[in-house]
């Protein structure tokens, strides 16, 4: 059974890879069959138009069929032009939007459809006599035509609008999430067990798709795009987080796929073990990407964005709680110390607290999270991070004394949470070593 799923999947694989090809046979059979079948009927609808409207057979083999192919091609050509300039301007700033338009079946149809009826246009020209087919020449010239004509300019607004950035980047966010749901199919899962090529695949496909919405974020400046990518990026993860324990185990597995990524390629074998033992190759591959993209916004100064970045790791951190998960909570942590980092050497370099100021705000929330989940152990690895942070900005803001203000913020925001842990009715033991800590910021 698991090699028929095996199977059954790899052909599946084939009809992305080959889609082009299958939508030319597709469009290929559905002409020639509509062009029997009318064939077929033709002398019905002759009868039929003649009783209703006096069109008689005569009429209908008068129909000149030599101006067909100069239609055509002004249709043709006003619909690839349009393809060729959009799809080649927008593919500047989103790569992946040449991959996704290969893959859309409706543009793929669409096109084939206009390039085989303008070919059948050609065909009956010059053999209607010898086939005696008059039926085609009035199904090119009143259906074909017809239908390729109308549905030009609602496709053109159809491409102008699938090549706009936003819709990229959902795009790739709902492939992913495809990508993520499927794996907990019974067939994928065991389909797994039986090929590596079908778990590669997998990884291949969702860290690909996630280094593309990296790619959007680097190329793209409006704040608008930005903030979509990042929030899909957060969505695509704590999905992952909530179904992963659905997955195949041998899906992490550590494949020449994951090696070969541009993340991992300078992990030494030891750091490949731990990440192939705590199984979150994908996890570490996102939160440095968001580290990345963290750096470049507090460095352009985009603090509203730059702030949205703490802001999805809470909620990532939210998911992890709700699904027990304290392996990635670990990395949680340690994302949002990295964060913290960056922007304290940010702040140190150019006399910029706004960086910490919002940072600090969205710390203290997920040590928030932490206390009304009862989670002790990670209240107080934070509350001792968030005195190490104080004390540290404390001595530096002689030469900045903007940093003053953050280190009353880090406490302010350390004496809300403990307010909350006294609402919780925490120990009195736990109470007072966290107070303790909050007392020894300066």
């Amino acid at each position: 059974m698991e090699k028929l799923y095996s199977h059954l999947v790899k052909l599946n694989s084939l009809q992305f890879k080959y889609r082009t090809i299958l939508s030319f046979v597709l469009v290929l059979v559905a002409i020639l069959l509509s062009d029997i079948l009318f064939h077929i009927y033709f002398p019905f609808i002759v009868d039929i138009l003649e009783a209703q409207f006096n069109i008689k057979m005569t009429d209908h083999q008068n129909v000149p069929l030599d101006w067909a192919p100069e239609i055509w091609g002004g249709v043709l050509a006003m619909v690839l032009g349009t393809l060729i300039i959009v799809i080649a301007i927008a593919a500047e700033s989103s790569p992946k939007l040449m991959d996704l338009f290969v893959k859309d079946w409706l543009s793929l149809n669409y096109v084939w459809f206009l390039i085989i009826a303008s070919l059948h246009a050609i065909v009956i020209m010059f053999y209607i006599e010898p086939l005696n087919r008059y039926s085609s020449v009035v199904l090119n010239s009143y259906v074909y035509l017809l239908l390729g004509s109308i549905f030009t300019l609602p496709y053109i607004f159809y491409i102008l609008l699938y090549s706009k950035t936003s819709n990229v980047v959902s795009t790739i966010s709902r492939i992913i999430q495809e990508y993520i749901f499927n794996m907990e199919k019974p067939m994928i899962n065991m389909a797994m067990n039986d090929s590596t090529d079908v778990i590669e695949e997998y990884q291949k496909e969702i860290m690909g798709s996630l280094d593309q919405l990296d790619d959007l974020l680097s190329f793209t400046e409006f704040k608008e795009t930005q903030t979509d990518i990042i929030r899909e990026i957060s969505t695509v993860i704590q999905l992952y987080i909530k179904e992963k324990a659905k997955f195949n185990e041998k899906f992490f597995m550590l494949t020449s796929t994951i090696r070969n990524n541009a993340t991992f390629r300078t992990y030494t074998d030891m750091q490949y073990q731990e990440m192939a033992e705590s199984r979150t190759f994908y996890e570490v591959k996102t939160f440095r990407l968001l580290g990345s993209a963290y750096i470049k916004m507090i460095t352009n100064d985009r603090f509203d964005i730059a702030s949205l970045i703490p802001a999805e790791m809470v909620d990532i951190g939210k998911t992890c709680l709700n699904s027990k998960d304290d392996t990635i909570l670990g990395h949680v942590n340690i994302r949002f110390n990295t964060l913290f980092r960056m922007a304290i050497k940010h702040a140190y370099k150019n006399n910029e607290p706004r960086n910490l100021y919002n940072l600090s705000f969205h710390y203290s929330n997920m040590i928030q999270e932490y206390i009304k989940a009862d989670r002790v152990d990670m209240a107080k690895y934070c509350y001792d991070k968030f005195k190490f942070y104080a004390n540290d900005i404390y001595k530096n803001a002689e030469m900045n004394p903007g940093l003053y203000f953050v280190v009353d913020t880090l406490t302010f925001e350390l004496r809300k949470c403990q307010v909350l842990i006294h609402e919780k009715d925490w120990s009195d033991d736990d109470q007072m070593d966290l107070l303790k800590m909050i007392l020894q910021v300066r």
